[in-house]
């Protein structure tokens, strides 16, 4: 018998309480039991009952198309950032960040999501390195600001589908190429506040633990910009991340992971890479990114 307070204990209880779930419109119970106001009182609770019945139910999720079953159970950590995207109350909407003027729009380093790789090497230079994960091969490049920069190809037409510009951790390196933001500054709260909702999750890349910390992943679409989508990768310190394993109290994730890296992708390709199976908070809307002045 499970212990009642282990995961494994939470999802037989949750799956004694209704064992009948996929035969009663699994789909609109999800929405309805899941992100009503009595479920989000425990937010362990809610995801782990979720991701049971996300693995019973192979269509979409809050209207999101979920592609086969989830291949593993969340961790602890990945549910406590779920729950942070899933409640409205995580983020009281305060108003809109000012908008540094000077950078170019939809851009990182001046690249476009749909050009030619050829662009990269006229803007980057020579690569130095070429990584290969799966489907996704990255040519890698170092700026002189210390910042990283990758990017990969749609393998159908050979056009730019994926770009990201990492933090090198440099002082000079700080300006992101999002108005208003800056590497190791701008929290993730600061980040949700300026889109005015908690944005979406890639299943399969949702969190990312590393020797230097834990990174978390928020996504959005591009006002104005059909099937563009945005990613801000945000880094909580080494420290934080144990604490935070340790469930120790006083981690404010929306306060602890801050601004480490930004991911412009192509909609259909991101899905192809990731996975099309995406946590969404509530009220999604897309996020303004504004054009150069």
């Amino acid at each position: 018998m499970q212990p009642p307070g282990s995961l494994a204990g939470l999802v037989s209880v949750a799956s004694r309480r209704d064992p009948e779930f996929v035969r009663k419109k699994p789909h609109q119970s999800l929405r309805r039991q899941f992100f009503s106001s009595a479920d989000r009182t425990d937010g362990l609770q809610v995801v782990v009952r979720l991701q049971h019945r996300i693995r019973s139910c192979p269509g979409p999720v809050d209207e999101s198309p979920v592609k086969g079953r989830l291949s593993a159970p969340l961790s602890a950590i990945a549910m406590r950032f779920f729950t942070a995207i899933v409640a409205p109350g995580a983020l009281p909407v305060i108003g809109l960040l000012a908008l540094m003027a000077g950078a170019q729009a939809q851009t990182l380093n001046g690249i476009r999501i749909g050009e030619e790789i050829a662009v990269a090497s006229r803007i980057a230079g020579k690569p130095t390195a070429r990584v290969a994960r799966g489907p996704h091969e990255e040519l890698r490049w170092r700026l002189p600001d210390g910042n990283k920069l990758a990017l990969a190809t749609d393998p159908g037409n050979g056009r730019i589908a994926y770009a990201e510009e990492s933090w090198g951790g440099r002082a000079d390196g700080k300006p992101a190429d999002f108005p208003g933001f800056t590497y190791g500054e701008t929290t993730l709260a600061d980040i949700r506040k300026h889109a005015q909702n908690n944005g979406f999750a890639f299943v399969e890349r949702l969190i990312d633990e590393r020797s230097d910390g834990l990174r978390l992943f928020n996504a959005y679409e591009i006002e104005g910009s059909p099937g563009l989508v945005v990613t801000f990768v945000t880094r909580m310190s080494r420290k934080d991340t144990h604490r935070l394993k340790g469930n120790q109290d006083g981690i404010d994730i929306n306060r602890a992971a801050k601004l480490d890296g930004v991911i412009l992708g192509d909609a259909r390709y991101l899905e192809s890479i990731w996975g099309q199976a995406k946590l969404k908070g509530k009220n999604v809307k897309p996020i303004r990114w504004a054009a150069a002045r």
